[in-house]
């Protein structure tokens, strides 16, 4: 008799045992993308990081080289800015709040560029100190714009 059931279950257990393969192995494959996108996309907003860090500190010694008074509020948006990239230097990954601390530092940026009349800056401009200390446009260079 447990001859005959098995043969009538053959159908629904061939298809719970296939179903259930299915599921590990597409729990498995998304898994492994996951993480790939993840890594991908934490190396882009890290180094999008990294230049609003350089950003900061190349623009903290422009004003002081040129010995000239900064606005109360250049320096005050400067100490922000920090504030916000050190504190989302901080956060983990998956915290729910990472997107809008990332949101209000691209929003600093370009407070800074208003503050000190540029218009836009591409990565890896040489003549990056002469664009603060004359508020022209920056030359066109190699890299990706902010």
């Amino acid at each position: 008799i447990m001859d005959f059931d098995f043969a009538l279950n053959v159908e629904s257990n061939a298809f719970l045992s296939g179903y259930e393969e299915g599921q590990n192995h597409a729990s498995t494959l998304s898994l492994e993308q996951g993480k790939g996108i993840g890594k991908r996309e934490g190396e882009i907003i890290g180094r999008e990081i990294g230049f609003y860090e350089g950003f900061i500190l190349i623009t903290r010694l422009t004003l002081v080289n040129q010995q000239k008074e900064s606005s109360e509020r250049i320096v005050q948006v400067l100490d922000q800015f920090q504030t916000h990239i050190t504190a989302f230097k901080k956060m983990k990954a998956d915290n729910e709040n990472l997107h809008d601390e990332l949101l209000i530092i691209r929003g600093k940026f370009k407070q800074l560029k208003s503050l000190l009349h540029v218009k836009q800056i591409t990565k890896y401009n040489p003549n990056f100190m002469k664009t603060i200390s004359t508020g022209t446009e920056p030359t066109p260079s190699l890299g990706g714009d902010f």
